[in-house]
């Protein structure tokens, strides 16, 4: 993410020069603070969407089970009551 400040005055100081960012490599200091950083890396990430992938799935076969299960149970409620009614 890149943002854009604009500012109310001229800047007084000037950033500190760096060979590593002149060159275009990346300063150590940076580099211990990345290493430092907790963060998760591509592959546990790509692992932890599998897993809700195939517990998705899990649940979307179960839900195939409790559907039936709520329709037996609407239908034998709605089959005593007709058979109360007919006594």
């Amino acid at each position: 993410m890149v943002e854009f400040h604009k500012l109310s005055a001229n800047a007084t100081k000037q950033c500190p020069r760096n060979e590593d960012l002149i060159k275009g490599r990346i300063p150590d200091s940076d580099k211990q603070f990345l290493r430092m950083m907790e963060t998760t890396s591509l592959s546990k990430l790509a692992e932890d969407v599998r897993g809700l992938a195939m517990s998705v799935g899990e649940l979307t076969k179960l839900n195939k089970y409790v559907i039936a299960g709520i329709i037996a149970i609407f239908v034998a409620v709605v089959g005593n009551i007709i058979k109360s009614m007919v006594k």
